[in-house]
């Protein structure tokens, strides 16, 4: 992973390093790095975010939630991308929370800051057009994904995806978690697991996992894990 570094400001974040150096420069120049906490929540429902999040080794996840109290994953994003993307858009999203799912750093903007720069600057507007038509091809396979998939081939999706988003096999799960970001019960999420480790895919340890098997998992893994993949690693050269 390439690390691009400005004034002491360094980062690893893929949507950074495919600016222009200028540009690149000035955004970077904006940042200021924070360390994220597992769970904490950088973007509720119905609320304006003051700040917009590029991750390094953080990850975060866009939850759909639902009146009754129910969630589900509708995105994740890592160093590919920032978050919240409704923000730069909107001023709010009225179904969506963003959450950290790997706790970790990133580089963190104001989102005036960044607005400023979006107006000013027609590489970074034109980059974050094209990562905003990614997201949304992401969000509606992810949909569809969560309509007509089951739970274990979404299981194992999700699995991958957060396996290349951390750069590593051994993965912290706390199955509740994991539950609320399948939709799913938490039996049903314990049961899978436990046929993804029968099978010899991943090996499970308490509120952690180590995958074994990556060629096993990801067969084991719905066609969306590839056609997300595709959309986030192409979104720099996309034509919108």
């Amino acid at each position: 992973m390439t690390m691009q570094a400005v004034k002491g400001v360094t980062t690893t974040n893929r949507w950074i390093a495919n600016l222009p150096n200028r540009s690149r420069s000035l955004l970077l120049e904006a940042t200021k790095p924070q360390e994220l906490a597992l769970r904490t929540a950088v973007h509720e429902v119905g609320q304006i975010s003051p700040s917009i999040y590029f991750p390094h080794t953080a990850v975060f996840s866009m939850i759909v939630c639902m009146t009754d109290g129910k969630t589900v994953e509708a995105n994740m994003v890592g160093s590919e991308g920032f978050v919240p993307v409704a923000t730069t858009v909107l001023p709010f999203s009225n179904t969506i929370k963003t959450i950290v799912q790997v706790g970790g750093e990133a580089l963190v903007i104001d989102a005036g800051d960044f607005a400023d720069l979006v107006k000013s600057y027609s590489d970074i507007a034109r980059l974050r057009e094209r990562y905003l038509a990614a997201t949304y091809d992401c969000i509606m396979q992810s949909a569809a994904c969560n309509a007509v998939h089951s739970v274990r081939a979404r299981c194992a999706r999700w699995l991958m995806a957060l396996m290349d988003r951390t750069q590593s096999q051994d993965i912290n799960v706390i199955h509740q978690v994991l539950a609320e970001t399948l939709g799913a019960s938490r039996p049903r999420v314990t049961e899978i697991l436990a046929t993804l480790q029968n099978d010899g895919y991943l090996e499970l340890q308490r509120a952690t996992l180590r995958i074994l098997n990556v060629e096993g998992l990801r067969g084991a893994a719905c066609e969306c894990y590839g056609i997300i993949k595709r959309e986030i690693d192409q979104f720099p050269s996309r034509r919108i």
